[in-house]
């Protein structure tokens, strides 16, 4: 897992492009108002643009979807999502973890209670024990101001971990880590091949949470 997380970070994060038309990124989009029957004011990577859609958004909503120009120039969405409970209402908290922490915690489940339960500043920590105790380890970050929420469920007997990451800005993935394969699915297409995913419409985490985000170094 420890190689998988490496190279799944390193193809993440390692170009900080502008918004680029052509490829039809998934992006994070923050819907501000309603300008006419199908136009709405958006913002996509702190640029603020007109756009055009055939649904509804609610106003001060956040969406993932697909940008591009149709053929009259106009910019258009399409494959919206709204955007995981987590990502509506987050509230920071001042915590630091070293990365080495979490994967302890993948090998050593059991040290992953003791290490939530010392973050005092980390509001429902029943909703984590309630994860915990169906199986799955909760990490909210937050990395050079990248939210994130990853998940992990280990599973001991099999040698297997599964997963369910969740970007502000790149959107969901989940997949199986074990000795002799590694899948990963994600609702971003652009990510399809430098990462070998499969491309799916739904992806729901491995357990619900709702809590404030932790801040993470290193």
């Amino acid at each position: 897992m420890e190689e998988f997380l490496k190279l799944f970070f390193k193809t993440l994060f390692k170009e900080k492009e502008e918004i680029s038309l052509e490829k039809h990124p998934l992006v994070d989009i923050k819907i501000l108002k309603k300008i006419d029957y199908k136009r709405y004011e958006i913002v996509v990577k702190k640029r603020k643009m007109v756009c055009a859609s055939h649904i509804d958004f609610d106003i001060g909503a956040n969406y993932w979807g697909k940008i591009f120009k149709d053929r009259y120039g106009a910019i258009t969405i399409s494959n919206l999502k709204k955007e995981p409970k987590i990502f509506q209402s987050v509230q920071f908290g001042s915590f630091s973890m070293p990365f080495s922490d979490i994967l302890k915690s993948l090998k050593e489940p059991k040290k992953y209670i003791k290490i939530v339960k010392q973050q005092t500043r980390l509001q429902n920590v029943s909703s984590f024990i309630y994860c915990y105790d169906n199986g799955v380890l909760s990490f909210p970050l937050c990395i050079d101001d990248e939210i994130m929420l990853l998940q992990f469920k280990p599973n001991e007997n099999e040698n297997r971990i599964e997963y369910y990451f969740a970007f502000k800005n790149h959107g969901e993935f989940k997949g199986v880590v074990d000795n002799t394969r590694t899948t990963i699915k994600t609702n971003n297409s652009s990510l399809l091949k430098s990462l070998g995913a499969i491309e799916v419409n739904s992806i729901t985490p491995l357990c619900e949470l709702e809590v404030s985000i932790l801040n993470i170094k290193g």
